[in-house]
């Protein structure tokens, strides 16, 4: 049971996301000198816990994982194998980068 944290997929990638983004294109955001700006957050999305943690076991352990998939193009449910390397964020959401088998 975590201790200092909430354990949530969304705290965790949120301080991934902000431990991965204090320098844009060559400026560290947090030495701008402006009072009036702040940091906002992502959304917040109710993503499983056990899920992430699965996924970044996966990842670590190069292990396969079975899933339901569907894509921007085709409403379908499909079932797919991958092998998840990378999580990556797009400024609005998360996602699992993998193989696909």
């Amino acid at each position: 049971m975590p201790k200092f944290t909430k354990g949530t997929p969304n705290e965790y990638l949120s301080l991934l996301h902000k431990y991965n983004s204090d320098h844009v294109d060559g400026f560290n955001l947090k030495d701008l000198g402006f009072a009036d700006s702040i940091f906002l957050s992502v959304p917040n999305r109710q993503i499983a816990t056990m899920i992430v943690r699965r996924l970044l076991q996966a990842a670590r352990e190069r292990r396969r994982v079975d899933i339901e998939y569907v894509s921007m193009d085709n409403p379908e449910v499909r079932g797919r194998n991958i092998i998840p390397h990378t999580i990556v964020f797009d400024g609005f959401r998360w996602y699992v980068r993998a193989y696909f088998e």
